[in-house]
């Protein structure tokens, strides 16, 4: 296995590039984050007509997560991360021509990016199994922590970008500049080399017999079970899917839904409202930046006990409390979600056997995002009811009342993530300003 043990992970060529290529595409995602919405106001000046292409991208996301962990465990994740971004830049190709011609119907434009949903469906189980097969379980957390800062980058880079080229071009430009992006990382993924297959994995369970896990191999859905039954067995696991879930609504849905009616009541409209967005990705950079070095003793109830840290922005918020000082709230928010984020991620990718990881990895991605719609259209009317500050009052007492009972449930999986393994511990890790110096970022 292609393992960077004792030496800085930029050592390791299949990291090098999943972050580049992770890091080029996140920030042409924002790029057409930013640009499509106006692309499709200037074609047809509706809210309803933004939700239908917006909603068409999520939906295909949202069902084929559980289909693509089946496919991340059957096939290498490299080629699947190749295929699934050559077609993303074909989709947005094809989009950008569109928008240049002049005539880009609605349907055609939310055809397109449900193509594109589809295919980011497939990316995200393989994005995250591929690390554990390059790389010890010591440098995992650092791992991600790093691509986090990569995500956390492009969110600042990518609007700041799209800004520049809304203010001298087209929203056209902004899509080929996401169709290129993805060529990018389709050709740095498609040279990462073929890593070693993982063995069939028992997960505990001596008793299985190898050829019960080539009957179920044999079957789509007797491989989805399988992956259930590896999230249903593992309490540490089911208890982080329902926290999840809680979550995705309580906090993540109460702050994109009422955050924006926060900013216009109390913070200047729009423009209010993309500062503090700033903010929270500013947050995001820094949280990631100290997960690469903090190595808690017990990663899972670490994670548990730091996204605690998102609760007094939902009350600060509620409050409307001046800017300067909801400023530094959504700073923390942004760093708790992102060192909570790498934990979780060092844990599974750490403790879920290989062979099954990818399925474990789609349903945690299903939980997360299937969710999210149904709290996003559950929020708007219980704030018509309640009023937005009681709603984000009552949702941010629900989600600490959530966190502290995970907190307090959660074990250790069999395997700490954060104890490197014998033949890794044989020779230390570079310093920072070694790495540095050491070769190409």
């Amino acid at each position: 296995m292609n393992q960077a043990t004792g030496t800085h992970i930029f050592k390791d060529r299949a990291f090098r590039r999943v972050f580049t290529a992770t890091g080029v595409s996140a920030t042409g995602d924002a790029l057409t984050q930013a640009a499509l919405p106006f692309a499709i106001l200037a074609r047809n000046d509706s809210a309803t007509a933004i939700g239908l292409v917006l909603a068409a991208r999520a939906l295909p996301y949202a069902l084929l997560m559980l289909p693509a962990g089946i496919v991340g465990d059957r096939f290498s994740p490299q080629r699947i991360l190749f295929l699934a971004n050559a077609v993303r830049t074909a989709v947005q190709g094809l989009t950008a021509a569109i928008l240049f011609s002049g005539h880009a119907p609605i349907l055609l434009l939310a055809a397109l990016q449900a193509i594109q949903g589809a295919a980011s469906a497939f990316v995200f189980p393989a994005s995250r199994s591929i690390l554990p097969r390059a790389l010890h379980k010591e440098y995992l957390q650092r791992a991600n922590a790093l691509i986090s800062t990569a995500f956390s980058t492009a969110a600042i880079l990518g609007p700041l970008l799209a800004g520049v080229l809304l203010a001298f071009t087209s929203p056209a430009f902004a899509l080929a500049l996401d169709a290129g992006s993805f060529l990018i990382g389709a050709l740095l993924l498609g040279r990462i080399p073929d890593l070693p297959a993982v063995t069939e994995s028992t997960s505990g369970r001596k008793s299985e017999k190898k050829s019960a896990d080539r009957r179920e191999r044999s079957s789509w859905r007797k491989e989805l079970a399988t992956g259930f039954r590896e999230v249903v067995n593992s309490r540490w696991l089911l208890l982080g899917l329902v926290h999840a879930a809680g979550f995705q609504v309580l906090v993540v849905g109460a702050v994109a839904v009422l955050g924006p009616m926060t900013a216009l009541d109390h913070y200047g409209g729009d423009s209010g409202w993309a500062v503090l967005l700033s903010c929270m990705s500013v947050g995001h950079l820094l949280g990631g930046m100290a997960a690469m070095r903090w190595r808690p003793a017990n990663p899972l109830r670490t994670a548990y006990t730091v996204v605690l840290g998102t609760v007094p922005a939902l009350l600060a918020m509620a409050a409307g409390i001046p800017l300067w000082s909801l400023v530094a709230l959504l700073v923390l928010y942004g760093m708790t979600l992102s060192v909570g984020d790498t934990l979780w991620e060092t844990a599974v990718q750490a403790n879920v056997p290989l062979d099954r990881l990818s399925r474990v990895i789609s349903f945690d991605g299903f939980v997360s995002f299937g969710l999210r719609p149904l709290g996003l259209a559950a929020i708007g009317p219980a704030a018509a009811v309640a009023g937005a500050g009681n709603t984000l009052v009552v949702m941010a007492a629900a989600a600490a009342v959530l966190t502290v009972a995970a907190a307090l449930l959660a074990g250790r999986p069999r395997f700490s993530p954060a104890t490197p393994p014998a033949s890794a511990r044989a020779e230390e890790p570079l310093t920072e300003e070694e790495a540095t110096n050491s070769g190409p970022r």
